[in-house]
């Protein structure tokens, strides 16, 4: 579902190929959250022309490579919206499972291990906290607000996973 929304939110702003989906999707980082792989944007785009809810406008030629350039259609639209509405039906996740799953389970790990663990982890959400900012900075006044907003709560929810780790480093990880 994931996929096909937010293909089709992005070609409902403009016609684009494929790249040039993946590459806004990452500038704007949502593809960090979002769970949309990159392959998995070709494959929404290619079921999607078979079902009508795309259609090639063009196809933009660079020397031997080639790219379709896409456009929604009405029965995109109409899909859009649907899932648009749809996305609202489930209840918001606040567990990050590869997280919680780790914490859940370090015991298994010696002491040096789960110090290293929780070092290595909360030395990465500092760098993805930066990166939020770096996102948030660069994009913050080409997004819609409600996007802006959503980019800030990924970041606080950042924070508080950082402050987690800080916790459990200073409980002496036993």
């Amino acid at each position: 579902m994931n996929a096909r929304l937010f293909v089709l939110g992005m070609l409902a702003r403009e016609p684009m190929h494929g790249y040039q989906i993946r590459k806004a999707l990452a500038d704007s980082r949502t593809d960090t959250w979002a769970e949309v792989l990159a392959g998995s944007i070709y494959h929404a785009l290619a079921a999607m022309e078979r079902d009508g809810m795309v259609a090639v406008q063009q196809v933009e030629s660079a020397g031997a490579r080639s790219r379709s350039v896409y456009r929604i259609t009405r029965t995109g639209r109409a899909e859009l919206r649907r899932l648009a509405k749809a996305a609202w039906d489930g209840a918001p996740n606040p567990f990050p499972t590869r997280l919680y799953s780790a914490i859940s389970f370090m015991q298994i790990l010696s002491r040096a291990e789960r110090t290293a663990a929780l070092a290595s982890a909360l030395e990465r959400t500092e760098r993805e906290i930066a990166n939020w900012n770096r996102a948030i900075d660069v994009k913050a006044a080409t997004l819609a607000p409600s996007a802006t907003l959503a980019m800030r709560n990924a970041k606080a929810h950042l924070a508080l996973d950082r402050e987690l780790l800080r916790q459990l480093q200073e409980s002496a990880v036993d």
